[in-house]
């Protein structure tokens, strides 16, 4: 497009039907710590008193390679042959922005503190500094097994990393059917345990209502969550229920808000 010749800092124009008005800007880009000087060129818009500023390069791709959204952040545009002035489409590519943090260390554009580092010996030293060792219990507080961290029981029991820290952290009373605490005690006192979890639990969220099937109230709860734990259920049932997914939930029909004494079936 502007090929290897351009070099004006800024080219003003105004398309007078589109009311546009705006400026290219070639910016230069010093890498840090680096004898590296990138230049960038970009427009500055604004078309019926919205601004916009867009690198060129993702411009000319959008209208001329094919369509993308000029706002997802998630891609990047690249000049193949690295003179990011020279956007003409068929030199224009689109990568991730894995890919393109690959691309960056490839060219030694990022300087790297650490070097001559195993990923794998790096993340293993780190987990043993910041693990920490959990075990599984059943309903009567028989340890199970016990694991160096979280993400090890996941990957042994084929749970999710999140399910057995919430279980692990009192947000969820179990996971995968088991009590989960930190340490590795022989031990644990379930019925504690449940007691305080109750006791501890604050009642705020979605106040909601309970029927039986017939439309007749039978409950009133300060939270989805804390009608729950009154049935024993899972809440994510009587979530569903409220969002219309289900008709009913554990036998019953649950609504929003403090609902009144009756309801049509």
């Amino acid at each position: 497009m502007f090929g290897q010749g351009f070099d004006s800092p800024r080219l003003h124009l105004s398309l007078r039907p589109l009311i546009v008005s705006g400026f290219f800007v070639l910016s230069k880009e010093k890498i840090a710590s680096l004898s590296d000087t990138t230049a960038h060129l970009f427009a500055h818009l604004q078309i019926e008193g919205k601004r916009y500023h867009l690198p060129i390069r993702r411009l000319v791709f959008h209208c001329f390679v094919r369509t993308i959204d000029l706002k997802d952040n998630t891609v990047n545009i690249i000049c193949k042959n690295k003179n990011r002035l020279d956007l003409r489409a068929s030199n224009l590519k689109l990568l991730s922005l894995s890919d393109s943090a690959r691309r960056i260390i490839r060219l030694n554009r990022r300087l790297i503190l650490l070097k001559n580092l195993d990923p794998y010996k790096a993340a293993r030293a780190s987990a043993l500094v910041t693990a920490k060792q959990v075990s599984r219990y059943d309903e009567k507080g028989k340890r199970l097994a016990t694991y160096p961290s979280t993400m090890e029981a996941a990957r042994q029991t084929g749970l999710s990393v999140s399910h057995i820290g919430n279980a692990v952290r009192g947000r969820e009373r179990t996971a995968g059917g088991s009590f989960w605490f930190f340490g590795s005690a022989a031990q644990i006192d379930i019925a504690s345990f449940l007691a305080k979890w109750r006791e501890g639990y604050v009642e705020t969220g979605t106040k909601i209502t309970q029927y039986d099937l017939n439309g007749c109230r039978i409950a009133q709860y300060s939270s989805i969550k804390e009608a729950a734990v009154a049935l024993g259920v899972h809440y994510t049932g009587i979530s569903a229920n409220l969002r219309g997914i289900t008709a009913t939930a554990y036998g019953y029909r649950w609504r929003k808000g403090w609902g009144k004494a009756r309801i049509k079936v």
